[in-house]
């Protein structure tokens, strides 16, 4: 398991300056469009700007463009009807793709078309670009009520919660994980670090921007870095 077409592009426009830049497609969920507090983007801050700043750092002679196709409250068979317009045409060089926060309200009915759903993305990407593929688990949600939380969002406090404490959220980690595995797709276990975190004693509430599932700026860290190691681990 390599990311041989996206190094293969990083050395092309190394030598070659006049190549078009190494594209990466960010497909996913508000997480992914950098939603972080109610009614703030941080697209500065947002995991895929993030590993494109490292990726410019890695690698100074190559020029990085990132197209950012998250969309609020997506969740993966939602997002079938989206792939051509915001993947497949744009013919990228790797694509990112992140979901399970909205498929999670569905439990353990909706693990199935979830799984189906990330399927059909990963052979159509094959099938139809040269891209690579890299799919990341999701972050966490709640586990408590917080003062983050806005009055607007109160409502959804004990329901996030819930899929968080009763490991609906865990099984949809778990599916992201399977699922790539039976098509030969490197995992950027997010959820796995954030796992970490808690472990060692952080209140990852407070990672949460809306105090529900947004991480903050800061924290949208944890994935990049994530990401970061694993297309360095991932190096032909």
């Amino acid at each position: 398991m390599s990311l041989s077409h996206f190094y293969q592009r990083i050395q092309d426009k190394t030598l070659q300056p006049y190549a078009a830049p190494v594209l990466i497609v960010a497909f996913g969920d508000s997480v992914t469009q950098g939603m972080t507090a109610l009614g703030v983007q941080e697209s500065d801050a947002v995991y895929h700007a993030r590993l494109k700043r490292a990726l410019e750092a890695a690698h100074p002679l190559a020029t990085f463009s990132v197209i950012n196709a998250g969309q609020s409250g997506q969740s993966a068979p939602g997002a079938l009807a989206s792939l051509e317009r915001d993947v497949l045409r744009h013919q990228p060089d790797l694509t990112l793709i992140s979901f399970g926060l909205n498929d999670a309200w569905n439990r353990g009915d909706g693990l199935s078309p979830f799984c189906d759903a990330l399927s059909v993305i990963y052979k159509r990407i094959r099938a139809e670009t040269t891209s690579d593929i890299v799919a990341l688990t999701p972050t966490f949600m709640n586990k408590a009520d917080n003062e983050r939380v806005a009055a607007e969002h109160r409502s959804l406090v004990q329901g996030m919660a819930d899929i968080m404490n009763g490991g609906a959220l865990a099984a949809y980690a778990d599916a992201v994980r399977a699922t790539a595995r039976a098509h030969n797709v490197p995992v950027a276990d997010v959820y796995a670090a954030w796992e970490q975190r808690a472990a060692s004693g952080v209140n990852t509430d407070m990672l949460l921007a809306n105090g529900l599932n947004h991480p903050t700026g800061e924290a949208h860290a944890i994935a990049a870095d994530v990401l970061m190691q694993l297309i360095r681990a991932l190096k032909p």
